[in-house]
């Protein structure tokens, strides 16, 4: 990234969610978002939820970017004949 950029977010009208606070417990969070990280079949959870980062945008950034690779992985395990894992 070439310039920063920052949002007054109180400012901007609809955008006045709450976002998660995970516990104080490191090793309660730590093993929640590996869990969370990872796919159930088909489905992939992507978001500042599952992040390191709770509550910003760089947070659901880094999750999503964590998806996608999951994603590419598995399409790399996929023959694209018959569209099912090696």
């Amino acid at each position: 990234m070439e310039h920063g950029v920052s949002v007054a977010w109180s400012k901007v009208p609809w955008s006045r969610g709450a976002y998660i606070q995970w516990s104080d417990d490191a090793a309660a969070a730590r093993d929640a978002l590996a869990l969370l990280a990872q796919s159930d079949g088909p489905l992939y959870f992507a978001g500042a939820h599952v992040s390191h980062v709770p509550g910003w945008i760089e947070g659901a950034v880094r999750s999503a970017q964590a998806s996608v690779a999951q994603i590419a992985g598995r399409a790399k395990t996929t023959t694209p004949a018959s569209g099912s894992l090696r």
